[in-house]
């Protein structure tokens, strides 16, 4: 059973992933031209990132309505998203390119590998258990994203945790299979968006802040990796959770300030991307005091 829940859990992250870069991908279309000279690595990280804000914030503005959480209504928002992807050709390529040696890329290859690994097991942990996982059971049977007064832990369950019910629009609510299923893609999912994506958008940072490491990508993805595989929240990267997708959109409020783009623009970008870390953790707020600071710095 493990074998076809792992297939089933990584075709299901492959899909869910696709249509959200391809959301990405659509916005880089639409917003391109207001970044000037920004590099098209560094702007396609960026907008995957707005992507994944914007497909979360619509999957759960549909999943309100009277059988919004339904396999039809929210598989329509996966296909647009796939078909942005197809259409744009999103790729990823070229962006570990580099004069630097290949052997930086060796303990973060190591370290995920072992990590896909043992994400692919199921993880007992009461958050994901509690609500994480079970409040999209709740709206894949009610076929609507809502509250109920028998379970108020669920209000925690909000942006992400709309991504995590899809296993259940396809193959139920109810089942073993369909259960572990769900918490494997949970898993992966967050190991991928989060953990991974950290590291993507670190390596914008870092490449920014010092421009020398533009022509050393490999080491600086091994930087990158050391500085988000933090002990207090890495042992949640192999977990259903939303640790690190806080800490995603916490990292890609940060990045407007680094590209290229119009003076007037980076108020917006800004507070979107940390809306979205605040409508998964009250706890981003925190992240607003640094970003006050850096306002001030740059003379908004």
């Amino acid at each position: 059973m493990l074998i076809s829940a792992w297939g089933l859990a990584f075709l299901f992250v492959v899909i869910a992933s696709a249509a959200v870069l391809g959301t990405g991908a659509f916005l880089q279309s639409k917003l391109g031209s207001y970044f000037g000279k920004t590099s098209k690595a560094d702007l396609r990280v960026f907008c995957a990132a707005l992507g994944l804000g914007v497909f979360c914030s619509a999957s759960l503005l549909v999943g309100l309505f009277p059988y919004g959480y339904t396999l039809v209504a929210q598989g329509l928002l996966v296909v647009l998203g796939l078909y942005f992807f197809r259409k744009h050709q999103v790729s990823f390529r070229g962006m570990l390119a580099g004069k630097d040696h290949r052997i930086w890329l060796l303990f973060p290859v190591l370290y995920f590998l072992t990590r896909f690994f043992s994400s692919g097991l199921p993880q007992q942990h009461n958050d994901a258990l509690y609500y994480h996982l079970a409040a999209p059971k709740l709206w894949t049977e009610f076929m609507q994203i809502k509250l109920v007064a028998e379970h108020p832990s669920f209000a925690q369950a909000t942006l992400w945790e709309v991504l995590y019910g899809y296993p259940m629009l396809v193959f139920g609510p109810n089942g073993t299979f369909t259960h572990v299923v769900t918490q494997l893609y949970g898993q992966w999912m967050h190991m991928l968006w989060g953990h991974i994506g950290t590291i993507a958008l670190g390596m914008v940072i870092l490449r920014n802040l010092v421009p020398e490491l533009e022509r050393r990508r490999r080491f600086t993805l091994m930087i990158s990796w050391l500085l988000v595989t933090l002990p207090c929240v890495e042992w949640t990267g192999g977990l259903a959770k939303n640790d690190y997708i806080v800490a995603f959109f916490a990292m890609a409020s940060l990045l407007p300030f680094f590209l290229k783009t119009q003076k007037n623009l980076i108020p917006v970008f800004v507070g979107l991307l940390v809306g979205f870390a605040f409508a998964e953790k009250l706890s981003a707020v925190t992240c607003v005091a640094a970003l006050c600071i850096l306002f001030l710095n740059r003379d908004l």
